[in-house]
């Protein structure tokens, strides 16, 4: 498992540095990206990253050499989704940097609003991969891209929904709290379920 997600890494630095390096300045210039917004697409944009990788591996025919390999096929799939987990925590732990390098040296202030939209973007955004791994598996990354297209529209549709939430609600903390801690969660069991789903489809895919 150890050698999978180092070689994702690999490609992902190999493939994606230089957009890696533009979300890294998107997130702590403030002429570029303010509050909610640059939280957002900091956290999307790196859970679009496994997805990148899964494309890259289909073109490589990467697939045919893993099989043959000490590795068993639901380990090809659960790397997959460690590796966007650790994506969302460096998104979330960078746009957390971001908002305190915005808000002490360019005294642009630190709003806890922000904060508190880390989380629940974060949790979108690993819903967003327990939609998008299933399709992937199942058809590929090209054939499965007009889904990925029509999936990342209602994310970025509900992302809109849950920043005007915390908006509306900041003055009600502990209700906003609850809420927001039970985002993370319903994530993390359909991000379950999705893994299961993966597994099994991976399982009796043809390779």
């Amino acid at each position: 498992m150890k050698g999978l997600l180092l070689k994702d890494f690999y490609v992902l630095w190999k493939q994606t540095k230089m957009f890696l390096l533009m979300v890294i300045i998107y997130s702590f210039t403030p002429i570029f990206g303010e509050g909610n917004f640059s939280v957002g697409f900091t956290v999307i944009f790196c859970a679009m990253l496994p997805i990148t990788v899964m494309g890259l591996d289909e073109r490589a025919k990467w697939d045919r050499v893993a099989v043959c390999m000490p590795y068993s096929r639901q380990e090809l799939v659960i790397s997959k989704y460690i590796l966007g987990l650790l994506c969302l925590l460096f998104a979330g732990a960078l746009a957390a940097a971001g908002v305190f390098v915005r808000g002490f040296l360019f005294k642009s202030g630190i709003s806890g609003e922000i904060f508190l939209s880390i989380i629940p973007i974060m949790s979108i955004g690993l819903i967003f991969q327990a939609i998008n791994f299933p399709i992937h598996f199942k058809l590929g990354v090209e054939k499965g891209r007009l889904f990925f297209l029509i999936i990342t529209v209602f994310i970025i549709g509900g992302l809109g929904g849950v920043l005007s939430i915390i908006k509306i609600d900041t003055a009600s903390i502990e209700t906003l709290l609850g809420n927001i801690l039970l985002l993370p969660a319903g994530a993390l069991i359909i991000s379950f379920l999705s893994a299961m789903l993966s597994i099994r489809i991976f399982n009796k895919r043809e390779i």
